[in-house]
């Protein structure tokens, strides 16, 4: 058996210090926030997109809507960031180099927010993109629709909406209205129809007529017309309410109604001079009306021909047929600077 030396010195030996990871971890986390962002991009496109134009507007609801898209974003940033560290720190960080969990979050929540503050930045110039551009599709929708009207009003408006988001809104309320407009002049016109017109006062019409009963006809075309500017302009002021019930956003609605409200007024007095000229003319045919009964001994009718023995009469006769020229002439002015200064109105939309 061999005795224990006890004057051997002991050996020192150093304790050996735990090897400190590389910054790889960090560097991981970086790629799969980054990563993550670029893959929740559709999912924020989604949700957020649609309230980023609101989020723009000056209008009500504008500060609310800023406040989701920047909470949205930011959250779930914030989110995915304190995912992606607790995932690093925890399984490969912590045990050898713990003083690096707080610096380690910090930079991977400044990555993530700046990922995805990027990416909005990207949807909203898209999104602005996509509202000018879906403006110019409602605008030359309408426009079309107006001259269709405009060269025959019993033309089919095509009701289908091709325009998305607000601007495909505003193109079904107005196209809506036309629609209703257009229906009022159809049945207006069919309504004249059967009192007689156009051909009322025609010479070869006149040669059988009782001018009393003309007489009557042209006080109901008067009443028809009064009825058809009432619904006209019903329609007209209908677009405001039909835009509060919209799915609009906010300050796109709030820009839509005030767009009609200072419309209004505009097309009323354009309407209203359309509306002159065809009363007056029912006016200078009820005055003519009036003279042939008064003289119906000084006329005759030969084919279309009206023959006078009355010269004067004859004159006031055809000062009437000047008028009623004359009033056609401008109500067919007055109704082609109506449908372009629509389209200017249109063109005229941000």
């Amino acid at each position: 058996m061999t005795e224990a030396n006890e004057d051997a010195v002991p050996v020192w030996e150093p304790t050996k210090k735990k090897k400190k990871p590389g910054y790889w971890p960090l560097v991981l986390g970086v790629v799969i926030v980054l990563v993550w962002a670029v893959a929740g991009f559709t999912n924020m496109l989604r949700e957020v997109a649609p309230h980023i134009h609101a989020a723009e507007q000056s209008g009500v609801g504008a500060a609310g809507e800023k406040g989701f898209v920047e909470g949205y974003v930011g959250g779930g940033a914030l989110m995915v960031a304190a995912f992606v560290w607790a995932v690093i720190y925890f399984t490969m960080v912590k045990r050898r180099a713990p003083e690096r969990g707080l610096p380690y979050f910090l930079i991977l929540a400044v990555v993530s927010l700046a990922a995805n503050f990027g990416l909005l930045q990207w949807v909203k110039s898209a999104a602005r993109e996509n509202d000018q551009q879906q403006g110019k599709v409602a605008v030359q929708e309408l426009k079309s629709a107006l001259k269709a009207v405009a060269a025959d009003r019993t033309a089919t408006i095509d009701t289908h909406v091709r325009a998305t988001g607000d601007a495909g809104e505003a193109e079904r309320i107005v196209k809506e209205m036309l629609v209703g407009i257009q229906q009022d002049s159809v049945r207006y016109q069919q309504e004249l129809t059967k009192l007689g017109f156009p051909g009322l006062m025609a010479p070869r019409s006149l040669a059988h007529s009782d001018l009393t009963d003309v007489r009557t006809r042209i006080a109901s075309a008067r009443t028809l017309l009064s009825t058809y500017r009432d619904q006209v302009m019903d329609r007209v002021a209908a677009t405001r309410a039909a835009a509060q019930k919209s799915n609009m956003s906010p300050g796109s609605k709030q820009g839509f109604i005030e767009g009609v409200d200072r419309s209004i007024d505009t097309a009323k007095a354009r309407f209203d001079s359309v509306v002159a000229d065809e009363m007056a003319t029912f006016d200078e045919l009820d005055a003519m009306a009036e003279l042939l009964a008064r003289h119906r001994g000084a006329w005759v009718v030969r084919g279309d021909r009206m023959l006078f023995t009355d010269t004067v009469v004859m004159k006031q006769y055809n000062t009437h047929v000047q008028r009623v020229a004359a009033l056609e002439a401008s109500l067919h002015d007055k109704q082609a600077r109506m449908v372009a200064g629509a389209e200017a109105q249109l063109d005229a939309q941000p």
